[in-house]
């Protein structure tokens, strides 16, 4: 029977309170969370009834896994309020009731704003990338335009949402009504909301490359450069949505995405218009 196991972060930061009862059903289970290392880390022991706290901390950046030293102060100006930090990964903050009483660390009002900062941030990078690749690389690879204007909706869709999201808990909390961050649809649909962009990057990918190879002439190398590319984003994409959370890195792989279509189209190009000047300078 093992004693330690590793389970995925699939919470984005609208999903805070899910993710504190998360940790703390496993409590009740008998697994209790020890760190964060290639996803969390729970180890067995006793049943406990174990209160968590997740926080947006704002003034820690996506590319942050351990405690930085604002995360440090941050700890301990919560533990002075009866809560322990107990690991961190992006801007999440996560923290243990201490014995006794504990107070809330921040207002529902600071807390909501953390948030819409958070993915505010997210969605910039995605906006910002996205334009890059609709005005560099469409003209240049038509077999791209299709999926990026798909791409282009979800993040327009991502953005109206989190405008409604943030707009409604504003008004009930001016209402008097308490701040709640978990998903409506269940722990189904956040995984399904917090992973299809970086889903759909990847279907953008393979659709890409398949255009491509159709309209180059290439070889055997050519054709493994691109199942290379494909193996290696999706190794990212695991890694970005598994160990470290969804919407981590999502600027990272599209960077790699691009640069590694551009590297493989000019390999691929290059051996193409070499097989090319051979055949035409072939005798007959």
């Amino acid at each position: 029977m093992k004693n330690r196991k590793h389970e995925p972060i699939l919470f984005s930061y609208r999903d805070c309170d899910d993710f504190a009862a998360y940790l703390e059903e496993q409590a009740r289970l008998g697994w209790h969370f020890k760190e964060i290392h290639m996803g969390l880390v729970f180890e067995r022991g006793k049943p406990a009834e174990i209160r968590y706290r997740v926080e947006v901390f704002p003034k820690r950046r996506e590319e942050d896994d351990g405690a930085t030293w604002e995360t440090k102060e941050y700890a301990a100006y919560c533990e002075a309020a009866g809560w322990k930090f107990v690991g961190s990964v992006r801007k999440f903050c996560i923290f243990e009731q201490m014995e006794g009483e504990a107070v809330p660390i921040v207002t529902d009002e600071e807390r909501l704003a953390n948030v819409v900062r958070a993915e505010r941030g997210i969605l910039a990078t995605r906006w910002w990338q996205m334009l890059v690749v609709v005005f560099l690389l469409a003209d240049d690879f038509p077999p791209l335009f299709p999926v990026t204007l798909i791409l282009v909706l979800c993040i327009l869709v991502q953005t109206i949402s989190l405008v409604g999201w943030s707009r409604r808990w504003r008004r009930r909390l001016r209402e008097g009504k308490g701040l709640r961050l978990a998903s409506r649809g269940g722990t189904a649909w956040r995984v399904v909301k917090n992973t299809i962009f970086e889903c759909l990057v990847y279907i953008w990918l393979c659709i890409s490359i398949v255009g491509l190879i159709s309209t180059a002439q290439i070889g055997w190398i050519g054709a493994g450069i691109w199942v290379m590319v494909l193996m290696v984003f999706g190794i990212f994409l695991i890694f970005s949505n598994w160990f470290r959370g969804s919407d981590t890195f999502s600027g990272v792989l599209m960077v790699i995405c691009l640069l590694a279509i551009m590297a493989a189209w000019g390999l691929s190009m290059g051996e193409g218009l070499a097989e090319l000047t051979g055949t035409a300078n072939r005798p007959i």
